[in-house]
């Protein structure tokens, strides 16, 4: 009886001890951190880029802290809890222990510099760094609420730039930027051009010694499209274009093939009949290596303004990115005049956003495959140079660094 009692305390005193040191380190703590990171959905590994990013800042710079809020799970259809995400991040990296935290709006935050993604976030949490007193920087990137020619976009960026607390702004297109300036919105100064996204760049490379060639060593030729439905028919992002693609060359051909990465499936658009059309739904980065070193070509026909007036995506998408640096072709359509490093025919194609365009391109390089494999190489190479954790988190960190020196 005695001994059990003595292994019951044991075990409560070792549940306890547990306990205390599962909690967040500065949750009683009155340090100040370097970097306080603000965000909504890290640290979901749907987010590749929020994963290297965030993940870099935390070691770059020891004292910094993420708080998430997962307010943006829901809208993305994560089943998984913010708490159950976190667990198992802390899982895959144990060295950030307690230094990822949801986020309490009644925590006093002390930092010497907070950092923010998106529009839609960094408006979000504007009063709460104001109320902290923390000056800060964010990224502008297309999309999460920023669309030009806005009036409420406009106006929320106003209230950021005019925010005492604001230092400087990373955009990472070279359109964001001229538009910032030419509307007055923010003086060039303190705006900061970092073409490109932050990739998993070394756990996407791994493709590259993999991939397969057509009438090789692989008996069809894959087309690909990879994006989300952020709208019926996919129309922003080309997918209604892709299923045309897609049926135009089915009659022609029996051995090109065609899939689809993200939140579309058949209902979408009737594909019936089609036996060639794979879904394989959204994935997560570990899915990709074996996928992309079976694809020939990658199709982003965007349409700009689509999804709302003002609206655009970065180019190329993030999804090219990933399949230019595993090996594939990029087939990207550019009508807002984007592209300033990339050069069409040499190492990406530029389409247009119609189907009879894009099939003339994609016959052309089914009958000229060796043409195919040559500006897949030199994009690959491109974008391995433009999208280097060099070339891509060094600036990043200058800015960080420099933000924490101004007063």
């Amino acid at each position: 009886m005695i001994k059990r009692i003595v292994r019951k305390a044991g075990e409560l005193l070792q549940w306890q001890k547990n306990y205390w040191l599962a909690l967040p380190a500065n949750l009683f703590s009155k340090k100040r951190h370097t970097v306080i990171v603000l965000d909504d959905i890290y640290p979901l590994v749907m987010s590749p880029f929020r994963l290297v990013e965030f993940n870099y800042y935390l070691s770059v710079f020891p004292d910094s802290i993420v708080y998430t809020t997962g307010t943006a799970l829901k809208y993305i259809g994560e089943t998984k809890s913010l708490t159950a995400i976190m667990d198992l991040h802390m899982l895959q990296n144990p060295d950030y222990a307690g230094r990822v935290v949801e986020f309490n709006p009644s925590r006093k935050l002390k930092g010497s510099l907070a950092y923010v993604v998106f529009l839609h976030n960094t408006h979000r949490f504007l009063p709460i760094i104001e109320k902290n007193a923390i000056p800060f920087v964010f990224t502008l990137y297309p999309g999460g609420g920023f669309f030009m020619d806005s009036k409420i976009v406009n106006r929320q960026l106003k209230e950021i730039f005019n925010s005492k607390y604001f230092r400087k702004v990373i955009v990472t297109q070279k359109i964001t930027f001229d538009y910032l300036v030419t509307n007055n919105l923010c003086p060039a100064e303190k705006i900061e051009l970092v073409y490109g996204v932050v990739l998993p760049v070394e756990k996407l490379q791994l493709a590259a010694a993999n991939k397969l060639e057509f009438k090789k060593n692989k008996f069809t030729f894959d087309l690909c499209f990879v994006a989300n439905k952020y709208m019926p028919l996919g129309i922003d992002k080309g997918y209604d274009t892709f299923i045309a693609i897609a049926k135009k060359m089915s009659d022609a051909h029996d051995d090109v093939k065609f899939h689809i990465v993200g939140s579309f499936d058949a209902s979408d658009i009737d594909v019936s009949g089609y036996d060639n059309i794979v879904f394989y739904g959204p994935q997560k980065t570990g899915f990709f290596p074996d996928f992309y070193a079976k694809m020939d070509i990658v199709v982003s026909p965007n349409v700009p303004s689509a999804l709302e007036n003002g609206a655009f995506d970065g180019f190329p998408t993030g999804g090219c990115i990933e399949a230019g640096l595993m090996g594939v072709a990029l087939f990207c359509s550019d009508s807002m005049g984007q592209n300033v490093y990339f050069e069409h025919k040499t190492d990406i194609v530029i389409i247009d956003n119609n189907a009879d365009n894009i099939v003339e391109f994609v016959e052309y390089y089914y009958n000229n495959y060796s043409e195919l494999l040559t500006i897949a190489k030199k994009g690959q190479a491109k974008i391995k140079e433009l999208f280097s954790i060099e070339a891509q988190l060094y600036p990043r960190v200058k800015v960080l660094q420099e933000a924490m020196q101004v007063v």
